[in-house]
C-alpha cells in the first residue's frame, strides 16, 4: 500500500512510489544538515509555515499602537514665546512698559515688562491654548487691546500671530 500525504502519493527520486518509512529514509541525500531541510522543503508544508512565521514576526506592524494610533512624536523642553514690541505713537520703543496677558476660557494671566528695545518675551504656551487678549501701559497711559490665537497639542504650542505691536499714544 502506497503512503499517502494530503491525499497524494508520495514518490521518490527514481519515482517508485514509496510504501514504507524506511524507504522515505533512503531517498533522502546523505550530507550536512541543511541538505535534509532543503528536502523537507520540498516535500512538506514547511515552506509555507516559514512564511508564516516570518511574516508574523517581521512584516506586520500591529494595526494599532498603544496610544490609541497616534504617531509617536518626541517633545522638546522648548516653549514658543510670542514677542511683544510696544511703541509710541512715532515708533519710539517704550523701555520698561508692562505687558499684560488674559486667556479668555481659562482666566490665566501672565505679565512682564519690556526690555530696552520695548521687546517683552514672557508670553508663551504656559497661558494654554484659546483666544489671548494682550494689552500694555506705563503709567496711566494705555495701549489698545489685541488678541492673539494661541493652540496647543500633545507637545507644544503655536501662537498665531506670532508676533505684535502694540501702540500706547
Amino acid at each position: 500500500m502506497a503512503r499517502r500525504f494530503m491525499g497524494r502519493e508520495c514518490r521518490g527520486h527514481s519515482g517508485h512510489v514509496i510504501t514504507r518509512a524506511s524507504e522515505a529514509r533512503r531517498e533522502l541525500p546523505l550530507g550536512p544538515p541543511w541538505v535534509y531541510t532543503a528536502v523537507l522543503m520540498k516535500r512538506s508544508l514547511l515552506p509555507i509555515v516559514c512564511c508564516a512565521l516570518f511574516t508574523a514576526a517581521c512584516g506586520q506592524v500591529d494595526a494599532f499602537l498603544p496610544d490609541g494610533g497616534k504617531p509617536r512624536r518626541s517633545c522638546t523642553d522648548e516653549s514658543p514665546s510670542l514677542a511683544v514690541k510696544v511703541t509710541d505713537n512715532q515708533g519710539t520703543a517704550w523701555a520698561d512698559a508692562t505687558v499684560h496677558a488674559v486667556n479668555t476660557g481659562s482666566g490665566k494671566e501672565i505679565e512682564g515688562q519690556t526690555d530696552g528695545a520695548g521687546i517683552n518675551r514672557s508670553i508663551n504656551g504656559d497661558i494654554g491654548t484659546g483666544t489671548v487678549r494682550i494689552h500694555a501701559h506705563v503709567g496711566n497711559r494705555e495701549s489698545a487691546v489685541t488678541d492673539v490665537q494661541w493652540v496647543c497639542g500633545d507637545c507644544n504650542c503655536v501662537v498665531q500671530p506670532g508676533n505684535i505691536t502694540l501702540v500706547i499714544p
